[in-house]
């Protein structure tokens, strides 16, 4: 595979006004692909009354914590001002929904005035449709 065929993109949105429930929906590049590569997360909470959160990525709505379709998941009880910027040494093989959607849960502890910014850089993987 030559450089050339290394495809990365910058998946980024804001949270406004969430609750300590709410899942938030991330659109995948390229929804045909499905398979990508996460190399690397980043979520900053921006304002808003919760002391903690417990951040969790899953690969279809409504899924269960600890399930196959958790892909990611952080300690629980992280700080409000603790950053979640991680570069992974290894990426981490996603694979989205069928609508190349994945979805996070910022699990906040309380309030549903948060808000938050969130960047992932994903690899798309040739070849890694269904």
């Amino acid at each position: 595979m030559s450089s050339k065929d290394v495809i990365y993109r910058r998946v980024s949105g804001t949270l406004t006004n969430v609750g300590t429930s709410e899942e938030t929906t991330i659109q995948l590049p390229v929804p045909e692909a499905r398979t990508y590569l996460l190399h690397k997360f980043h979520f900053v909470r921006t304002g808003g009354t919760a002391a903690t959160y417990s951040l969790e990525l899953g690969r279809s709505a409504t899924w269960t914590t600890g399930d196959i379709d958790e892909l990611v998941a952080y300690s629980t009880g992280v700080a409000v001002g603790t950053k979640v910027h991680t570069i992974y040494a290894a990426p981490v093989p996603i694979r989205s929904d069928s609508d190349g959607k994945i979805y996070m849960r910022p699990g906040f502890n309380t309030g549903s005035d948060n808000d938050a910014k969130y960047a992932l850089i994903v690899q798309l993987v040739k070849g890694g449709a269904n």
